[in-house]
């Protein structure tokens, strides 16, 4: 269920995120009831309040519920039926590939620092020989056990939190200073662009001037020379 929740809620239809995922996980492995019920309630809750809250908890277990209590009602010993038993001993193994499946994904996306590191491989350690040994720890113990570690090394990963903060300030302020001089290397590129315009624009207008100058020039070098004709005509 950890898996298809993971997948509806945050892959598609992203109503929360996957840190948030991670901590509803660890509430509801800290309290009663199943953890689809208790993710299912949190989702509902945070999308539309208590309504949703309230729905989306009546959804996870209504369709249980009915399908359980019809198979009930009509087939007696449902379980020792031959091809129910084989079917279930199948859904197993998907159920562990689904669970180690979600499991993969958390690991991938929790923060890779030495502290989760070191939580992940005892808590690892002693679900297996909890297992292998058949000791009597229930996880709540292994929850608490973790948090306790957590709360313990506050001070440090608060030391570190700063550090980190003033060093994503100085990163921060580097890129300031970058964007500042793009901008202004930018608005210089403009302001040479546009006194190269108004150098072209005036050569063409001063072009355009010597031009008709020209052709001025040439309109009364044409008029002299026809008057000229004109009178060498009239005197011969």
């Amino acid at each position: 269920m950890i898996s298809l929740i993971e997948n509806i809620c945050v892959e598609q239809k992203k109503w929360i995120t996957h840190d948030e995922m991670m901590d509803i996980i660890v509430i509801a492995e800290s309290t009663p009831g199943p953890v689809a019920i208790n993710c299912a309630t949190y989702v509902g809750y945070k999308t539309n309040k208590m309504k949703g809250a309230v729905v989306s908890t009546i959804g996870m277990v209504l369709p249980s519920f009915v399908i359980i209590f019809l198979i009930s009602m009509f087939l007696n010993h449902f379980l020792e039926i031959k091809w129910v038993a084989n079917a279930f001993h199948g859904i197993k193994i998907a159920v562990g590939i689904l669970i180690l499946d979600a499991a993969i994904k958390m690991i991938q996306k929790m923060k890779k620092t030495a502290f989760e590191i070191i939580i992940l491989m005892i808590a690892f350690a002693m679900m297996m020989l909890i297992n292998i040994f058949s000791w009597n720890i229930s996880t709540t113990v292994l929850l608490l056990a973790a948090a306790v570690v957590g709360l313990a090394s506050m001070p440090f990963q608060t030391e570190k939190c700063a550090n980190s903060i003033d060093q994503n300030m100085v990163d921060e302020k580097s890129i300031d200073e970058k964007l500042i001089n793009e901008k202004l290397i930018e608005e210089k590129a403009i302001t040479e662009n546009l006194i190269d315009k108004k150098v072209i624009d005036k050569m063409d207008i001063n072009k355009s001037a010597v031009d008709k100058k020209l052709i001025n020039e040439n309109a009364i070098n044409g008029k002299a020379m026809n008057e000229n004709a004109i009178d060498k005509e009239v005197r011969n």
